[in-house]
């Protein structure tokens, strides 16, 4: 069954309007203009009860380059942080999605070893 990206949105708001739930609509990017007409005709509709709608979009992507986020997590590495928290820091610092910052980590080799990474004889 394929859904209709213009009818969801519309029948989960309505759903929830009927039910005096909150509404969150946040779509993905390709049915972000389809979705933001959606709410943009419920809004214009004089109100039957009581609601909130709560609009947010996707985040913007993030600016840094692979060299940026690579220094980043070398820099980290480098001061004794293990690598998932190197990955979760570099993320959360510069906005750039977990696989992309993953796969740069796997890019740097590592200097020192860490107890996890001690091979059993």
């Amino acid at each position: 069954m394929v859904a209709n990206p213009i009818a969801t949105v519309y029948f989960k708001v309505l759903l929830s309007l009927m039910t005096r739930n909150a509404v969150v609509v946040s779509p993905h990017p390709l049915a972000r203009a389809v979705s933001a007409d959606a709410v943009g005709h419920l809004a214009e509709r004089e109100p039957r009860g009581e609601y909130a709608v709560v609009i947010e979009g996707a985040a913007a992507p993030s600016a840094s380059t692979d060299d940026d986020l690579r220094a980043a997590l070398t820099a980290l590495l480098d001061g004794g942080v293990d690598r998932r928290t190197a990955i979760a820091t570099v993320m959360a610092e510069h906005g750039a999605a977990k696989r992309r910052v993953y796969d740069l980590a796997l890019t740097i080799p590592r200097r020192h070893a860490s107890p996890t990474d001690t091979v059993r004889s």
